[in-house]
């Protein structure tokens, strides 16, 4: 294993605490390190996040103040997309990647869990779609 990195110990972990913690159980060491090493790139998508939403903020003021400039705005709005385009793509390589690490079962597995999860969030204890869900 890699130096400063560790694995943690989720043997006693309660579920309602680590929805997911599941996966480091069925991860072996390398694989567990580089899931480490992948949240640790999570970093990234905070700031993107971050830059998101200050670029937003800048294109409100734009708009909201008195010497309206119009070539200024678009270039704001410009800059905006290019941000939320970077942020998409960050997302998707996290997925893909998280994909690679998990292999197939487990990443069906992850992502029945994950639906299952938003739902609680969503709906509460009991949801709508939970019996149409299993039977698929």
């Amino acid at each position: 294993m890699e130096k400063g990195l560790t694995v943690p110990d989720f043997a006693g972990y309660r579920k309602k605490s680590y929805p997911f913690a599941w996966i480091w159980t069925t991860l072996s060491c390398p694989a567990a390190v580089r899931w480490q090493q992948l949240f640790s790139s999570c970093l990234n998508l905070i700031d993107l996040c971050s830059q998101v939403d200050r670029e937003g903020l800048e294109l409100e003021q734009l708009l909201d103040s008195t010497t309206f400039d119009p070539a200024a705005s678009m270039e704001r709005f410009k800059k905006l997309q290019e941000t939320h385009k970077a942020l998409a793509t960050e997302r998707f390589q996290f997925l893909l990647h998280v994909r690679s690490l998990l292999g197939l079962d487990r990443f069906q597995l992850l992502k029945a869990q994950v639906w299952k999860y938003r739902m609680k969030q969503k709906h509460g204890r009991r949801h709508p779609g939970e019996a149409t869900r299993r039977a698929k």
